[in-house]
């Protein structure tokens, strides 16, 4: 079931885009051009319209704004709502937070009120003219010494607004961030209207009028895992997808925000509330690294700020593409149709192609060996121990293999490497642990799952180690902040997510290292005649680097990993990638514990299952782990409601000294604790993932405790989450149970 990936990898080369492929070699730093004064002098726009087949873009030098027309409806779709006046910090096209020398917080300008003089009709510090297919507007801001070109361009499928990078200027003081078009995804309050934001697996976040602003943000991706362990904390999850979108509910439009450039550095905003009547969704471009310092200490207090590098992102747009959606035009504009309209754009570009001739019935990831501390002689020092050894994961995949028959199974191996899960070495030291098993053992298996179709792969972790080897030094080879201090991260626990404060003691690798140590996975795993593989944290995170010169604010970091994997697929292999971001899960063949919720932040209204809309019936994927999970039977339902494969994690046995630690999620992995489970859930799923597996969601809603699925091939799924029975629609739903027809 490889996916040919040629025809992506071409695009890559061609297109601009955050999520491909650009190599993992060596890059310049980049420094900005200096401000010049003679950035605000006033250049005419030849001509205020520029349209084609679909669209018509009109740019007024007066007002400093734009409209986006849609010319199958005649539906405006403006940069800022009419009634909010230039006065106003809503009305800008882009606000620039800056930090002065020696400061300690950073200073926020706005290209509307700050870049015109609102009391005459003389254009002061802010000029436009006109470029192919669009519009170049550069705000200068004279106070501030600093400057920024925006690019408007219209094409076949919406308009992108630009920064380049080149385009920037700057003095003594540094730009730090670049709010761009905070309201061209705007909408009213009050009237139904809502903000999608790619939160987890999606969340809204209604329109409202209240005295009090509410603001969420969230950086996309992850944001930055090198950033020091005071400025880090944990949540549940992350935004893995660069999209956003607005639904107005007031005059039956919505709009689609797909960020194409520069996503590694973006933060995604939502606001609502305020002094103005509306709420919108936007995108903000972090151009520079940044880490806490300590500027003033005095006996038990101290003082931080923060602290940017002086080099900043090596991208060479900052990118938004907005994409109008019309009910008038016949377009969806709930989540729905905006899931509908970025896989649209991602099969416009190949990055989704063939949908897979089937889907398997269950999904496993087994775990090998953990590390526990012993002692000799009062003298502690650390020991590999099994908690499933290679025999008994033969054993354990041939039961399950006997429950589905024909039916197609994943299996990933995790931490039968050296270390175990621990990820002492770089992948495991690319060599098995003597405690579970040896190659003959491992080759019993692979022999299994070949012969009895099952789909085998390996996980390597290529991104967090603890201790040298592999060819790998902690001291060369790990990341370095800008304080040159190597990078650390937290360790987190498997089962609650929360970290471990006794075990600082992970590091990042250095970028320029991500090839060699992914071409050591791929020959161990092929020595080894395993079909797939996974590459572990990768799959997650984005991080900078000084070590590795060009790569500040985590610079091309998508397209890195997904260079790694073009090479995994050009040998042959498959990708197998848990907990993906948007440039892995579209180069995977596999995307198992794919986000079940969002990160919970208090200004959600509600959870919708986003990613799986956007992917579903394209690429193979699993829920996260149903054993895992705080409501399993809440998990499996879900599951079921989307279309997923069900993902169980487990192992043999418990080495007595994992019995009783609270820091492990073994005791809730024990297969023989779960098999029956396991049994009931397949047999009673099996005949709806036959059905649904490679197909495409049309419409998903939830009322209450009742989920409704509605498949491309017209299938439909009622799920009931209540712990009674409901009725719905005439549809008796016992409790936990779903029904289709």
């Amino acid at each position: 079931m490889t996916k040919r990936r040629i025809t992506c990898l071409c695009l890559a080369l061609l297109l601009l885009m955050p999520m491909l492929l650009s190599g993992c070699g060596k890059k310049a730093e980049k420094a900005l051009a200096s401000y010049t004064e003679n950035s605000g002098s006033r250049v005419e726009a030849a001509d205020s319209r520029v349209e084609n087949d679909k669209y018509a873009l009109v740019w007024s030098d007066a007002s400093n704004r734009f409209a986006l027309q849609l010319k199958t409806t005649g539906e405006w779709f403006y940069s800022a709502p009419m009634d909010i006046g230039l006065e106003d910090d809503g009305s800008a096209p882009v606000i620039v937070s800056y930090i002065q020398p020696d400061a300690q917080s950073t200073t926020t300008v706005y290209g509307s009120k700050d870049c015109l003089a609102l009391d005459t009709e003389e254009i002061k510090t802010y000029s436009s003219e006109r470029i192919e297919n669009g519009f170049r507007a550069v705000y200068s801001f004279v106070d501030a010494q600093i400057a920024v070109t925006v690019e408007y361009l219209l094409g076949d499928n919406g308009l992108e607004i630009r920064i380049p990078v080149d385009g920037l200027q700057e003095n003594d003081n540094r730009i730090v961030e670049i709010k761009l078009a905070p309201f061209m995804a705007s909408v009213g309050n009050n009237n139904g209207s809502y903000m999608m934001v790619p939160s987890g697996s999606g969340a809204l976040i209604y329109a409202e009028r209240s005295s009090k602003v509410k603001e969420y943000y969230e950086a996309v991706y992850g944001g930055d895992a090198s950033e020091p362990l005071n400025s880090q904390k944990r949540i549940q999850s992350q935004v893995y997808l660069p999209v956003f979108g607005t639904m107005n509910k007031g005059n039956n439009t919505g709009m689609v925000g797909i960020i194409e450039g520069g996503a590694d550095c973006a933060m995604i905003y939502a606001q609502t509330g305020g002094t103005t009547d509306y709420s919108a969704a936007y995108t903000s471009f972090l151009i520079r690294s940044k880490e806490k310092v300590v500027y003033n200490e005095t006996g038990h207090s101290k003082q931080t700020g923060t602290r940017y590098s002086d080099t900043v992102t090596s991208d060479e747009y900052l990118s938004v593409r907005y994409i109008p959606l019309s009910a008038n035009g016949g377009d969806d504009i709930t989540y729905n149709g905006m899931a509908k309209c970025y896989r649209d754009y991602l099969l416009g570009r190949g990055y989704l192609q063939s949908r897979p001739e089937s889907t398997p019935a269950l999904s496993v990831n087994i775990l090998g060996s953990t590390q526990i501390t012993e002692s000799l002689f009062g003298v502690p020092y650390q020991s590999d121990v099994a908690v499933t050894t290679l025999e008994q994961t033969r054993k354990i995949v041939s039961e399950l293999k006997e429950l589905l028959g024909d039916k197609g199974m994943l299996v990933t191996l995790e931490g039968y490497g050296q270390g175990g899960l621990a990820n002492t070495e770089i992948g495991g030291g690319f060599k098995l642990s003597g405690t579970v098993g040896n190659k003959k053992d491992l080759a019993a298996l692979v022999a299994y799952a070949e012969e009895n179709g099952i789909v085998l792969s390996m996980d390597y972790e290529l991104a967090q180690f603890q201790n040298s080897g592999s060819g790998i030094q902690v001291g060369q080879d790990s990341v370095m902040c800008m304080s040159t201090l190597k990078a650390q991260l937290y360790t987190y626990n498997m089962s609650t997510g929360l970290a471990k404060d006794q075990d600082l003691i992970w590091y990042l690798l250095t970028r320029g290292q991500l090839t060699t140590v992914m071409d050591k996975a791929i020959a161990s795993v092929n020595k080894h005649n395993i079909g797939a593989l996974s590459i572990g944290s990768l799959n997650r995170l984005v991080y900078s680097d000084f070590r590795t010169e060009g790569y500040a604010a985590m610079s091309y970091f998508g397209r890195d990993v997904e260079a790694l994997l073009q090479k995994a697929s050009e040998n042959g292999l498959l990708v197998v990638a848990d907990d993906a971001n948007a440039y892995v899960a579209i180069n995977a063949d596999y995307v198992t514990e794919v986000p079940m919720h969002s990160t919970r932040f208090s200004i959600f209204d509600e959870d919708i299952p986003f990613y799986s809309l956007v992917f579903q019936g394209y690429v193979p994927m699993t829920t996260a782990a149903i054993n895992m999970a705080v409501n399993p039977c809440d998990t499996y339902l879900q599951a079921v409601a989307t279309g997923m494969t069900l993902q169980f994690t487990l192992c043999d046995s418990l080495h007595e000294s994992t019995q009783f630690d609270a820091d492990t999620a073994f005791v809730s992995s024990r297969y023989v604790d779960w098999k029956d489970e396991i049994a009931a859930m397949v047999e009673e799923s099996a005949d709806l993932y036959n059905k649904v597996g490679n197909q495409s969601i049309v419409r998903y809603e939830r009322e209450g405790d009742v989920s409704v699925t509605e498949f491309e091939n017209g299938l439909i799924v009622y799920v009931n989450y209540a712990d009674e029975a409901v009725t719905y629609d005439g549809i008796e739903l016992a409790a936990n149970s779903f029904i289709y027809r």
